[in-house]
């Protein structure tokens, strides 16, 4: 006893000098070899909830799923990693696609999508959220892929785990932000035959509206492991015995609670099943597996269920409680075009005449409702934007947008518009139980309007620390149109025209003027947008337009538009012997003539201007344009059919005459496609030609929306255009 203190001093000494030794480190020979642990890599499946219970702790994590778009489009991805300290913060993850392999290496690299890596210190459970907008392809298979390169990859000692167990009894498991995705098991983990689907391709509507609850009518006395072999027949039968495309159910619960992918096509997409005979387009069609007529479903499938439709119906941001119009496609209880309005969670009977899903689960329904309702709150119900184009320019048509939605509670909410870059153009906030922001496209800050292109609408919710699913969508913003557009409004025609110092001009364009340039009408627009470009010179009649201008004898005086003047012909036997066709000939006003030039007398010449055509002696047709050279010497430069058409009319080439072909040909410099023409490839990609380039549409939706039709467009080949240099898209 005497002897024991200074033994226990000593012991506390030695584990006073180690603590110090390995919290400050001994020293170091200058000349060792620094220490390096080992490094440990592996996987993890996220699991119900988006949890991943890692294997080992990681230091730099990294998310992965299979999806047959690798471009991430259209996909969201955050983590939130647990570690010493407790949990963190959500971090926004973007797909990896700034590195890769090639050649041999990229095709056996790993073909899944792949997040950046992200460095997390050391941590041992991460939570996953994977949002999918309208656009995105099927994924599947999420996983988390780890590395601990630090050294601490295993649980610490006795005192460690001590310590992390009071701290998990202090650190309570972060709220969810919405209702999360359950457990489900994809159509490979039950065997799905994929080879079996050859009856096309899935259908899609354009949203969700509402559930269906349906129960298989099989036996209640099967085992765990009988499931996905039910699931199976199940498919068999709908498939060759009923001839149906696919399985009908979009999902499936057995009495276990296990939730089973039906129908192939996407979870969250609105896929089209075929569950409820006359209303599958825009509903989702879940299948208790079993027959609950007299006996109520297991409190697992329940519970199963419960959670599939708080999450489906949050992914589609439809309220469980409350009814919706629903219009029958017919059935055996309502013919085709009968309106109904239904629960939004509803059973089988409530749309055909059948005792699915069977007494004792329709009396739960109500009961299922409010679980649902009940399931991660915030969230957001029916956001929607008052239309898809935004264009405020003075014609009172889409001068601006208003998003609207509603919340399951009281919420601190924000709407955003951002470019296609993330930057937010203007954002509008508040509180409440709904939301209505109007937007007419001026800019945050020192105003202005935001530039053309397509914008995300975001709309966000949060109630305390737990946050809602973000909903989101795509509006077109036309506040301006590329050089070479032709616009029209109350004020008459204007060409847009590039200046020196990149700004465009409106050069007014008068309506006699117009059909000597183009062949196709002008785009429509208000007058506000003729006051965001600079005035510019009115546009003279194309070169080669040919003209005429009623006399007041009841006779009619005929031009042609050459270097910029107009010169008369002197008879109209001279112009008959020019071959000029006289449906070419415009009508005009003396007022609207160039200058005049001499009269055109030559019977064996096309003044300079004229678009003229021979047939070579290999078969073929050439077609040029006589242009005055540098030294005033006539010239013919070649135009192609796509050139040609971009101007003229097809009434306008005439013969070339013996002298037009002595004239030297300038093949240095063929007529170009004129700007603001509109091309329509064999591919089906529309373009715009503009400042000499080509430049490509995103989309259709942006071409529809800046006022362009595919019949404004010419069509094209590839090879048409190979000569065009491609410009920056039009985004």
């Amino acid at each position: 006893m005497v002897r024991s203190r200074p033994d226990n001093r000593a012991r506390l000494m030695a584990l006073a000098l180690l603590t110090a030794a390995a919290t400050l480190g001994l020293p170091a020979y200058g000349g060792a070899e620094a220490f390096v642990p080992a490094v440990r890599n592996g996987a993890a499946r996220i699991a119900d909830g988006g949890l991943a219970r890692l294997p080992f702790r990681a230091n730099l994590i990294s998310i992965s799923y299979a999806s047959a778009d690798r471009t991430g489009r259209g996909v969201s991805v955050s983590v939130r990693v647990h570690g010493a300290g407790g949990w963190g913060a959500w971090e926004d993850q973007t797909v990896d696609l700034e590195e890769g392999p090639d050649g041999v290496e990229l095709r056996r690299a790993d073909p899944r999508v792949f997040t950046e890596p992200l460095w997390v210190g050391t941590a041992d459970r991460v939570l996953v959220r994977i949002g999918r907008g309208r656009e995105a392809a099927p994924l599947s298979d999420a996983r988390v892929h780890l590395v601990n390169s630090k050294g601490d990859a295993a649980e610490p000692g006795l005192l460690g785990r001590i310590g992390r167990a009071i701290g998990r009894l202090l650190t309570a498991r972060p709220a969810e932000a919405q209702p999360s995705k359950p457990w489900i098991i994809t159509r490979a983990g039950w065997g799905a035959n994929e080879s079996w689907r050859n009856n096309g391709a899935p259908r899609y509507a354009t949203g969700i509206k509402m559930a269906f609850v349906h129960h298989t009518a099989g036996s209640n006395s099967y085992s765990r492991s009988d499931s996905r072999a039910i699931v199976r027949a199940i498919y068999r039968y709908h498939r060759f015995t009923r001839k149906w495309s696919d399985i009908g159910y979009n999902f499936l619960v057995d009495r276990y609670g296990q939730i089973f992918e039906g129908r192939y096509g996407g979870m969250t997409r609105p896929l089209i099943g075929a569950h409820v005979q006359g209303f599958n387009t825009g509903t989702v069609g879940v299948s208790l597996m079993g027959t609950f007529g007299k006996v109520s479903p297991p409190r697992a499938m329940l519970a199963s269920l419960e959670r599939l439709l708080a999450w489906r119906l949050d992914v589609a941001y439809v309220p469980p409680t409350g009814k919706v119009l629903m219009v029958s496609g017919g059935s055996d209880r309502y013919d085709g075009g009968t309106k109904v309005w239904m629960n939004r969670i509803s059973g089988h009977r409530d749309g055909q005449a059948t005792a699915c899903p069977g007494g004792k689960t329709y009396g739960l329904l109500a009961s299922i409702r409010k679980v649902v309702e009940g399931t991660g709150n915030p969230k957001i119900y029916l956001p929607s934007i008052s239309g898809s184009v935004l264009r405020p320019d003075g014609d009172d048509r889409a001068e601006s947008v208003t998003v609207r939605s509603r919340f399951s509670r009281s919420v601190s909410w924000a709407v955003s518009f951002a470019d296609r870059s993330g930057a937010v153009a203007r954002r509008f906030s508040g509180s409440g139980t709904s939301a209505e922001a109007t937007w007419d496209a001026t800019t945050s800050g020192a105003g202005g309007l935001a530039p053309t292109g397509m914008y995300t609408w975001r709309i966000e919710a949060r109630a305390g620390s737990a946050t809602a699913r973000a909903a989101e969508g795509w509006v077109a913003v036309v506040t301006s149109h590329p050089e070479g557009t032709v616009l029209s409004d109350s004020q008459g025609d204007y060409l847009l025209e590039a200046l020196p110092d990149g700004s465009l001009a409106a050069r007014p364009v008068p309506s006699e003027v117009f059909p000597t340039w183009f062949q196709t009408p002008a785009v429509g627009a208000g007058a506000s947008e003729r006051g965001r470009y600079l005035p510019g010179v009115p546009l003279a009649a194309r070169e080669g337009a040919l003209l005429e201008v009623p006399q007041p004898d009841g006779t009619a005086k005929r031009y042609i538009v050459s270097q910029g003047q107009a010169r008369m012909f002197s008879s109209d036997e001279v112009f008959a012997a020019l071959g000029y066709d006289p449906e070419a000939v415009l009508p005009a006003s003396a007022a609207s003539l160039p200058p005049p030039g001499q009269d055109v007398t030559d019977l064996t010449q096309h003044p300079v201007g004229s678009v003229v055509r021979a047939t070579l002696e290999d078969g073929t047709t050439a077609t040029w344009i006589l242009s005055a050279a540098v030294d005033g010497s006539a010239a013919r430069r070649p135009i192609g059919d796509l050139a040609l058409g971009s101007s003229y009319r097809a009434n306008e080439p005439v013969a070339a005459t013996e002298a037009d072909l002595a004239t030297p040909e300038d093949t240095a410099e063929p007529v170009a496609v004129r700007d603001g023409t509109l091309l329509r490839l064999d591919d089906g990609s529309l373009w715009l030609v503009s400042a000499g380039e080509r430049r490509r549409f995103s989309g259709t939706w942006l071409f529809t929306a800046m006022g362009y039709s595919r019949s404004m467009a010419l069509p094209a080949t590839t090879a048409d255009v190979e000569s065009i240099p491609v410009g920056a898209q039009i985004r």
